[in-house]
């Protein structure tokens, strides 16, 4: 069968973003963070910077410090 290529919408694109972001919302306890919520906000921050970067998904997700740049807001990518 043939394949096709679809690309999100911008509209489609920031709406994960917020499904993503409102899913760390913290239920029981608002001031207490969860492993769960944790680990969204997580996914939410690499998707973001997936998107945004054009990197692969192990690039991102074996980043290290050495790597990152705060003070310029660079990654180095290899």
């Amino acid at each position: 069968t043939k394949g096709r290529t679809r690309v999100l919408t911008d509209e489609e694109f920031e709406s994960i973003k917020v499904q993503l972001r409102d899913m760390t919302v913290f239920k029981s306890d608002k001031y207490r963070a969860t492993p769960q919520a944790a680990f969204r906000q997580d996914a939410a921050d690499i998707v973001e910077l997936l998107s945004g970067t054009g990197a692969r998904r192990a690039e991102v997700t074996t980043l290290e410090w050495p790597q990152i740049n705060l003070k310029t807001k660079t990654i180095h990518l290899y």
